[in-house]
């Protein structure tokens, strides 16, 4: 279903062209504009600004506008606000005819999968499916690594008071909202049997103290077992969501080489603007 004016995107998403490096709270119509999008959900607290950072890096590369959700905790430990977000998102996106391409940070892994499920389970929205192009996943986070991961985002420290009493109240709350705990699971559960046959591209570090790259691996075998095509970079002393400002060459590379060989997506005739966020 094709719109023949812009949409207004629901809140808090925020588009962002990548030619121009302009943003917006309406989604152009497939008439004025039919470069891939690129549906960038962010970590925890990730500000359109920090977003617009990456969104160029895919413009550049891949010619993508882009579509940012400056993410909040409340989108991960309540999976009901999470769920009609993401429901939200791809009914947007089912607007258009545009390939996608998901590109998760920490807990954006989780908020993929909650999409995908929410269109596996809608009939209407089948065709967002077909048209989801390629995965990028920058220190992913799923359920499992929640009450760790959400307490060392939030806080920005592991070990301290703070961060271990977050963590304390996570596992507590999960205890006591079983649906809530069941919820994660499922989703959690989806993302490790994911099926959909198109590449990803997955971005981590050692030195993340949000989560474990042992954690990652893990996924990594099973999607690779399904007959996934799965590109790891592995970097050695970056942090959490911070692998694009320490290894900014290598990390561009890898974008690069995924958006260009795995996705076949053309950068744009003289490259993206600078970022404008």
């Amino acid at each position: 279903l094709v719109s023949s004016s812009s949409t207004m995107l629901p809140a808090p998403f925020v588009y962002r062209c990548g030619a121009t490096g302009a943003v917006s709270k309406e989604l152009p119509a497939d008439s004025q504009d039919t470069k891939p999008l690129a549906l960038l959900l962010g970590w925890s607290n990730a500000s359109v600004r920090s977003l617009g950072k990456y969104a160029e890096v895919y413009a550049r590369h891949g010619g993508c506008d882009a579509i940012l959700l400056p993410s909040t905790p409340p989108l991960v430990y309540s999976p009901s606000q999470g769920k009609a977000t993401m429901a939200a998102l791809a009914e947007t996106v089912a607007r258009t005819d545009r390939d996608l391409v998901v590109c998760g940070f920490s807990v954006g892994a989780y908020l993929y999968a909650t999409m995908l499920m929410h269109v596996r389970d809608t009939a209407a929205l089948r065709g967002v499916e077909q048209r989801l192009k390629g995965i990028v996943f920058d220190s992913p986070v799923d359920y499992y690594g929640v009450p760790r991961g959400l307490s060392r985002s939030v806080v920005g420290a592991e070990g301290t008071l703070a961060q271990r009493a977050l963590e304390a109240a996570v596992h507590a709350y999960l205890g006591v909202f079983q649906t809530v705990a069941l919820r994660y699971k499922e989703t959690s559960d989806f993302l490790h049997a994911h099926d959909l046959d198109v590449p990803s591209l997955w971005l981590f570090s050692r030195d993340d103290f949000v989560v474990d790259a042992d954690d990652i691996h893990t996924v990594i075998r099973k999607w690779e077992a399904n007959g996934q095509r799965v590109t790891p970079v592995e970097f050695n002393d970056s942090k959490h969501v911070m692998h694009l400002p320490t290894h900014t060459a290598d990390y561009d590379r890898a974008v690069r080489a995924f958006f260009n060989d795995q996705l076949h997506f053309s950068p744009p005739p003289g490259g993206a603007a600078d970022d404008g966020v």
